[in-house]
C-alpha cells in the first residue's frame, strides 16, 4: 500500500511539473509599455524633502575607499514617510549641536 501511494505521489509531482512547463510556454508575457508605465506611475505621489532654497536634499555615498562617490535624492511614497526622516534629521541635529557645546 505504501508502495502504491509512493508511486502515486512521485507520478503526481511529475505530471504536474510537465504540465506546468508546457503550460507556461503556451501561455502569453505580458509587460507594459514603457509609455503605459508612466501612464500608471503620473498618478502616484511622491514626496522629496528640499532646502530654502526648493533643492532636494541629497545624500553622498562613498566606497569603501572613500575614492568615488555617488551622490542620490531619497523619494518618499508617503507623507508620514517624510516626516519621519525629518524628525530623525531633526533630532540628529540637536544631538550635534548637544555635543558641540
Amino acid at each position: 500500500m505504501r508502495s502504491l501511494v509512493y508511486w502515486g505521489m512521485k507520478l503526481g509531482l511529475l505530471g504536474t511539473t510537465l504540465i506546468t512547463s508546457i503550460l507556461i510556454d503556451i501561455a502569453p508575457l505580458l509587460a507594459l509599455s514603457e509609455s503605459e508605465v508612466v501612464k500608471k506611475l503620473n498618478n502616484t505621489p511622491c514626496f522629496l524633502i528640499t532646502n530654502s532654497n526648493g533643492l532636494p536634499l541629497t545624500r553622498r555615498l562613498s566606497d569603501k575607499d572613500g575614492k568615488s562617490s555617488l551622490s542620490y535624492t531619497q523619494v518618499f511614497m508617503s507623507i508620514r514617510e517624510a516626516q519621519s526622516f525629518i524628525s530623525k534629521l531633526q533630532q540628529q541635529k540637536n544631538k550635534l549641536l548637544k555635543l558641540q557645546q
